[in-house]
């Protein structure tokens, strides 16, 4: 009785965070990924830390709205060893990003609400996108660069960068639980808060957390 009371529970957490698609979709070999789930891209350090735990804090009072899912880390940690591959089939990992802030969202076609949060990351990053911030819309699609390439093309996305991982290691890697998941990352490379479920990327209230962030670091 009580388990079932606890999985109930966990899917109506899941349906007030809205929408949100289980990690593990169509034909997902996760579970090959767990042997690198705990290795990290690249060292960082304490002051690193101490800045990025600093900037989470102060994100608090921004997650409100349409922000309002927004979680800041209490101990921002290193982004995980993640490969991708962009539209070219090039290889690349997080470091490709390194030096600036970094909105990564985990997404993938088959995921109905990650389709429909897509283009208001595309006009995010058309707007606030550049040396300072990289919105990254991070494919999780394991029949690969084609079905992405489709759906970008059908919507109109003219902003946003190819890149998938056909492993579907990503959403491991990062424990998230499902799709889609964002996570901001700071230019040194740690995760300062994470938004689990679909979210309108164009609101203000994004826009004005996000520049929060980017002008913390400018600060130095």
């Amino acid at each position: 009785m009580k388990t079932k009371l606890f999985a109930s529970l966990a899917v109506a957490a899941l349906l007030v965070l809205g929408a949100v698609y289980l990690i593990a979709g169509p034909g997902s070999n996760a579970d090959d990924a767990a042997g690198g789930a705990g290795k990290t891209s690249q060292p960082v350090s304490q002051a690193d830390e101490a800045k990025a735990a600093a900037v989470a804090a102060s994100l608090k009072s921004y997650a409100t709205g349409a922000m309002a899912n927004f979680v800041p880390e209490a101990a921002p940690s290193p982004v995980p060893e993640v490969s991708f591959t962009d539209a070219g089939g090039a290889n690349h990992d997080l470091g490709l990003f390194r030096g600036k802030l970094v909105v990564l969202n985990l997404w993938a076609t088959w995921c109905a609400p990650c389709r429909h949060e897509m283009p208001t990351l595309d006009q995010l990053e058309g707007e606030i996108g550049g040396d300072r911030v990289a919105v990254v819309a991070l494919s999780v699609d394991q029949t690969g660069l084609d079905e992405v390439k489709k759906f970008f093309a059908g919507i109109k996305v003219s902003h946003l960068a190819i890149y998938n991982d056909p492993t579907a290691a990503a959403g491991l890697k990062f424990k998230a639980i499902g799709l889609p998941t964002t996570l901001l990352i700071s230019p040194g490379g740690l995760v300062l808060g994470r938004f689990v479920g679909p979210a309108e990327w164009n609101a203000p209230e994004a826009k004005a957390l996000i520049d929060a962030a980017a002008k913390a670091y400018a600060a130095g």
